[in-house]
């Protein structure tokens, strides 16, 4: 009877313990362990980073292309001034040679005051040539400055991109 009664208890636990196994088994499933909850924190972490490093970049694209178009904006206006002032200072100097011309023509005598104002126009002619030329390489000083400002920035550009590019990889 006490085999019995050994067998009985030996039996119960037993079936206890498969219980509690089976509990315990059930419980590790439904509870996440904490290095499950911190890595899902950690990607939805990353995540977030990732979605606001887009924005960032596109934002600064957005800028650049701004920045950009306003400087070929500008550049364009500039060209146009130039060239409004160019055809003024070629207008103006086609007049003074025709006025030149028109004087010589009616007073072929070669008085003198017609030769004084008539050389003296031509210094005037002269000079407006040189300012036209100075002009002109004054122009293109510029446009070299504006061309290598440019460079410099679009370089720029590109290493802060490709820095932010390193950094998202």
């Amino acid at each position: 009877v006490r085999v019995e009664k050994l067998a009985a208890c030996i039996e119960s636990l037993t079936l206890r313990c498969t219980a509690l196994e089976k509990g315990i088994s059930q419980f590790r499933g439904e509870l996440p362990s904490k290095l499950q909850v911190d890595t899902a924190a950690l990607v939805k972490e990353i995540a977030d980073m990732r979605r606001q490093m887009d924005l960032d970049r596109k934002q600064r694209i957005e800028r650049d292309t701004v920045l950009l178009r306003r400087l070929a904006e500008m550049e364009s206006v500039e060209a146009a001034q130039f060239e409004a002032g160019n055809h003024q200072l070629i207008h103006t100097c086609e007049q003074l040679h025709g006025e030149v011309d028109r004087i010589n023509r009616s007073n072929e005598i070669g008085d003198t005051r017609t030769e004084k104002f008539r050389s003296f126009i031509l210094e005037e002619i002269a000079g407006m040539k040189n300012t036209l030329s100075v002009s002109a390489q004054t122009r293109e000083q510029t446009d070299d400055e504006i061309v290598q400002a440019m460079n410099q920035y679009t370089n720029a550009l590109q290493k802060g991109l490709h820095a932010a590019n390193n950094r998202g990889i």
